[in-house]
């Protein structure tokens, strides 16, 4: 059977060559190059640097953290909230190389990254038929920028004459926190003193960035174990597929069993998504005996080839097992296992996959028995994807994607009991998938929700950047499309993966009416109520008066802002202009009159209006 690569963008498909290859290419050590990708515009990448990176090179975009989670203090602290861009990755091909630049071919990257949160790119060489030989292949191991993946594609045959072996080179395990002793931490996570003292082990490294002064303690980082507190319980074992492992519970003499390192959270791999193993949580120790730090997690392993041929050799991604015994100390987690993901149209070999979590740390206590302290608990279990449908009957296809066992008390007399785990927890297993695709990643696209926004109001609906084409429902073709209007929009971008479109229903909800009235004069010693109306669900005059009504007595510029049940707000303004003084009639001092006779009286000229007890409305009348 023969495969091609489908698109530079595949998240994971085998490679067709239009140029020339050596054939049975002999390989071994790292033969990857790493750079850390701090801005991306376009298909312009900007790097840390851009030596060992060449124009026609495929290569992999591959995002290592991202994730965001739970802050609360409590057992959730660690949880994933949202995935974000972690674990997201592709394949592309370089178009040219300068200085600290490397731009990919019109149409890369398809999807959406975040420069800051440990994003990288990696040659993916390309071979004819390829062998591996003695020591085999291994990958740069993880320094917190780079490394962590190997990653290579062959046409043809890929040969071992020795392992592939990522395992220990992902995400790194906590560190040692030598501090004082104290039975009453029960914290989730701490940062160092004010002094610079640390409070507690290193919480594992995972999928989520450390938060600054909560990088210690028991509760997990994502994927990353829990580590050690001052009690001295063991720290949580990493995780990937498989969820870590608790850690051993505290100094017996404490009376807190259930104050333990937590094991990293199971990741959940949903479409096109890889992660390296998580780190486990770091030990613990206050009377200088030796303690473990936690285990690395495994790398990542992305192989593509024709036929693979492993003649009985091993390709493995663990996590790692803690060998040192902890005397009188909180031990580590190990490490978990790393994915591989196997690309490949044939097995005609018989060949060990292995993604097993690594063992917790162990504790043997010869000063202060018998009392018990904290083992480490496992790390979890990898993840194996491959596009086979099945593994196939002949030749024989071992899989290895058990949890790590958890540390264990392994002194004789002890009031904990032997032997023990004194509660530490094995890691959970990996998971076997057959479902790895090799179509092509579709662009991310999301125009959000549907919406309701108010009448007036004008809305920008932006599909993203970085697409070759864009078309939306009135014809458009920019990023963006202003909306002023009910309806349904949608749009379809385009990029080499392929085109996928979204739809979005915008309405109206109309303004609220409001209406002060004309400007108006103000009588001397008078006042005028201003009345907004009734029926709105909230009211704000421009003295901060929150009724319906105000009572103004001076002049100058009133307005008022009125909000309706749908959200929706307007406003009005009057102004009071001047302040007439008021009329001063003089109708003269008290008259008599003789019988017969008449008299005229008169109010005066320029007034308006008047309105005699007669119910004369004249200047004057006669009497």
């Amino acid at each position: 059977m023969a495969f091609l690569r489908f698109l530079f963008c595949s998240a994971f498909a085998l490679s067709g060559f239009s140029f020339s290859v050596v054939s049975q290419t002999a390989i071994s050590g790292i033969i990857n190059t790493y750079t850390k990708v701090t801005a991306i515009s376009g298909e312009e990448l900007t790097v840390t640097s851009s030596a060992g990176f060449f124009p026609g090179n495929r290569v992999l975009l591959i995002q290592m953290k991202g994730a965001q989670i739970d802050h609360s203090p409590s057992i959730a602290y660690g949880d994933i909230v949202d995935y974000g861009p972690a674990g997201r990755y592709e394949f592309a091909e370089v178009e040219s190389v300068s200085t600290g630049m490397i731009t990919l071919t019109t149409g890369s990257p398809c999807k959406i990254y975040d420069p800051s949160a440990s994003l990288q790119i990696v040659t993916v060489p390309e071979y004819g038929d390829a062998v591996v030989e003695p020591p085999g292949l291994n990958a740069q191991i993880w320094n917190g920028n780079t490394g962590g993946v190997l990653a290579l594609s062959v046409a043809g045959t890929l040969t071992l004459n020795a392992p592939i072996d990522v395992s220990v080179t992902g995400f790194r395990g906590g560190e040692i926190c030598p501090t004082f002793f104290d039975c009453g931490d029960v914290s989730w996570f701490a940062g160092p003193s004010v002094f610079g003292e640390c409070q507690g082990g290193e919480k594992g490294e995972g999928i989520a960035e450390y938060t600054a002064g909560e990088t210690m303690n028991r509760g997990k980082l994502a994927n990353g174990g829990g580590g050690s507190t001052r009690s001295n319980c063991g720290s949580g074992g990493g995780s990937n597929a498989g969820g870590g492992g608790t850690g051993g519970s505290p100094y017996s003499g404490c009376g807190t069993p259930t104050i333990q390192g937590i094991g990293g959270e199971a990741l959940v791999y949903s479409g096109d998504l890889v992660f390296a193993g998580g780190g486990g949580g770091g030990g613990t120790l206050d009377n200088g005996q030796p303690t473990t730090p936690g285990g690395a997690g495994g790398g990542i392993a992305l192989i593509e080839a024709n036929t693979l041929n492993a003649q009985g050799n091993l390709i493995s991604a663990d996590g790692e097992d803690l060998t040192l015994i902890t005397n009188d100390e909180g031990a580590g987690g190990g490490g978990a296992g790393g994915p591989i993901l196997l690309q490949v149209g044939s097995i005609v070999s018989a060949v060990t996959l292995s993604v097993e979590g690594g063992k917790g740390g162990d504790s043997e206590n010869f000063i202060f028995s018998p009392s018990c302290h904290g083992p480490g608990g496992g790390g979890g279990g990898g993840y194996l994807a491959t596009s086979l449908a099945a593994w196939p009957a002949t030749p024989l296809v071992t899989t290895l994607t058990g949890g790590g066992a958890s540390g264990q008390i392994l002194h004789t007399s002890g009031d904990c009991g032997f032997p023990t785990s004194h509660g530490a927890l094995d890691g959970q297993p990996g998971i076997v998938s057959f479902s790895l695709s090799s179509s092509p990643t579709l662009p991310d696209l999301d125009l959000g929700p549907d919406s309701t926004f108010c009448e007036g109001t004008v809305i920008t609906l932006d599909a993203g950047i970085g697409f070759a084409s864009y078309s939306w429902s009135d014809g458009s073709m920019d990023q963006s499309l202003v909306v002023a209007d009910s309806g349904t929009y949608y749009v379809s971008v385009s990029n080499t993966c392929g085109s996928v479109s979204d739809t979005v229903f915008m309405s109206i909800s109309p303004k609220p009416d409001i209406n002060l009235g004309p400007d108006q004069g103000l009588c001397s010693g008078t006042s005028a109520l201003l009345e907004a109306g009734l029926g709105f669900s909230s009211y704000l005059w421009s003295n901060g008066s929150t009724d319906s009504t105000l009572a103004v007595t001076l002049p100058g510029i009133y307005w008022v802002e009125v909000s309706s049940d749908n959200g929706c707000r307007s406003a009005d303004s009057l102004s009071i202009t001047e302040i007439f003084p008021l009329p001063q009639p003089d109708l003269g001092g008290d008259q008599l009159i003789c019988e017969g006779e008449s008299l005229i009286l008169d109010a005066g000229a320029g007034y308006s209006n008047y309105l005699w007890s007669t119910t004369s409305q004249t200047q004057s009348i006669t009497t």
